[in-house]
């Protein structure tokens, strides 16, 4: 392995079982833990209530961490997890309803309104949730859905997001599966394509 000259600071993922920083494992040690993942695709940090939130694709879950009031790591292990029920668990969820992400790509945070946006890669679709830290759970519930009609449908193929203003009205907001820099400027409220029922 390759050395730089650039010191870590710290380090989230690929521990090994004494605590030790681990380069050369795949999937930290071979197996799904709150310290570790299989895929990380996107991160984002929420600089206000301090959490760093990240896609983990191929465990089909959103890993949530908590960090101090200086933005560092306060634990390498995850404190909560979207799609799952718990930062230990991994597996693929059955059906399509609010609580139930398939290879999540992209993350984006609100931080005025604090709302975690998260493309759904296998579903076609973003899904909304709240992250208000008074509300912060294992396995929540979108709140909404951007995309489609609601939370049970899903393309078969890839395409257009759209955020709908009204059932009848739609506006596109992108192609594929950014989400990081199309989301400025859109009003919250244009979001609430469907709510779910808590």
């Amino acid at each position: 392995m390759q050395q730089t000259l650039t010191p870590m600071i710290s380090q989230i993922g690929h521990i090994n079982p004494d605590g030790d920083t681990d380069f050369l494992s795949r999937s930290a040690n071979g197996r799904i833990t709150p310290r570790g993942w299989t895929q990380g695709r996107d991160v984002t940090v929420d600089t206000v209530d301090h959490r760093l939130v990240m896609s983990d694709n191929y465990s089909h879950r959103v890993m949530v961490f908590e960090l101090d009031r200086m933005n560092r790591l306060l634990e390498r292990g995850a404190t909560w997890v979207f799609g799952q029920e718990d930062p230990a668990s991994a597996v693929l969820m059955p059906g399509r309803d609010a609580t139930t992400i398939k290879l999540p790509l992209a993350v984006e945070y609100d931080e005025s309104h604090k709302r975690l946006f998260v493309t759904d890669g296998s579903n076609h679709l973003v899904l909304v949730f709240d992250v208000h830290p008074d509300r912060m759970q294992n396995l929540p519930e979108a709140i909404s859905v951007i995309g489609e009609p609601d939370f049970d449908y899903a393309r078969s193929g890839p395409g257009d997001v759209f955020v709908h203003e009204s059932p009848s009205t739609a506006q596109p907001l992108l192609t594929g599966r950014g989400i990081v820099t199309a989301l400025e400027g859109v009003a919250p409220e244009s979001f609430a394509v469907a709510t779910s029922s808590r």
